[in-house]
């Protein structure tokens, strides 16, 4: 790699989404011979337009002779982007695109039993619409593109083709059961048929590139997991003891504010900016209070969702233990 204009990944992270891809970030990061100049950056995402010279740049920037120059992602495994559904036409071939452009990687794929992947993501949604006031109860009434236009997002830098949002009502809206949830955001069950998406890298990539990860090793044996990683890698064994046992950004720690209808409502009364700031104190007291009383106890997927959710994925993960020679018989 002495050629600097050769800086450019030789390991890809696929994801998947809440499938533990930030753990296994947080414990390679600081290995002497990786380097990950960030988590998500996105390239064959969100930033694709700004060129390979931008993508090499993180790569430049921090490189300092290590052996794998690793991107992370929790969302390559996937030919489209649900995040911004509403706003832009987004459906590319990201396999093809990776395999255009690096030279060979090795590819790894950590999954997770597709209903608890689903639920994690639920929860994790949940969280991110409370904050925006955009949890609704009642009549399952999905959002369509006119009604959803002015969504706004917290980030507007991140927007590819310089999209820039005039209106940051709310972002997600997102109903008050797992249930209803499955049926407005069906992608909370498409992200776990992940043979058909592997079959697609497989159309570029050999089995041999590959080096298919289970969420469930990572909390019985996070170091085997990484032991596995590493021999994958051909560098040496390294244990980031912070992070090796410690569950990150898990749906179970999660605040989930006592009365959501309250707390929406009382978000989207703080962003009219029509109202005088004095008004406002006494809501923002209300809306701490609410989060402090805050429940202890998660919603949770109805009995009859998980049986009938198990009979949905249940091909789709017999397919993804052919390919992958993964042991998936504890999956629900």
């Amino acid at each position: 790699m002495s050629n600097m204009k050769d800086l450019l990944p030789n390991v890809v992270v696929l994801g998947a989404q809440k499938c533990g891809t930030t753990w296994l970030s947080k414990n390679l990061q600081n290995h002497p011979d990786i380097l990950i100049p960030r988590k998500e950056i996105h390239y064959f995402t969100r930033h694709h337009l700004k060129g390979i010279e931008w993508y090499s740049n993180y790569y430049k920037d921090a490189y300092n002779g290590q052996k794998i120059l690793m991107d992370i992602a929790t969302n390559y495994l996937y030919d489209h982007d649900y995040f911004r559904r509403y706003m832009l036409t987004y459906h590319r071939n990201i396999a093809k695109e990776i395999y255009n452009t690096l030279n060979e990687p090795k590819l790894i794929l950590m999954v997770r039993d597709p209903i608890d992947r689903a639920f994690s993501q639920y929860i994790n949604l949940l969280q991110e619409s409370i904050t925006y006031g955009a949890i609704y109860s009642g009549k399952i009434k999905p959002i369509d593109s006119p009604k959803a236009r002015k969504m706004g997002f917290k980030y507007p830098k991140h927007w590819p083709l310089g999209f820039k949002l005039q209106d940051r009502d709310a972002f997600f809206y997102v109903p008050d059961t797992f249930e209803k949830a499955i049926i407005t955001h069906p992608y909370l069950i498409t992200r776990g048929f992940f043979a058909t998406y592997v079959k697609k890298y497989l159309e570029y990539f050999t089995k041999d590139q590959f080096l298919f990860l289970e969420f469930d090793m990572l909390k019985k044996n996070p170091k085997g997991l990484l032991n596995s990683v590493y021999d994958f890698l051909g560098i040496d064994r390294y244990y980031n003891e912070e992070f090796l046992y410690k569950r990150i950004n898990p749906a179970s720690k999660r605040k989930i504010v006592r009365n959501w209808s309250l707390e929406s409502y009382i978000v989207r009364i703080l962003r009219e900016e029509t109202i005088p700031s004095t008004f406002k104190i006494p809501l923002k007291i209300l809306s701490k209070l609410n989060l402090a009383l805050s429940k202890k106890e998660k919603p949770k997927p109805k009995k009859e969702t998980i049986k009938i959710l198990s009979r949905w994925f249940k091909p789709h993960n017999l397919e993804l233990e052919r390919i992958t020679g993964l042991n998936l018989s504890h999956w629900k």
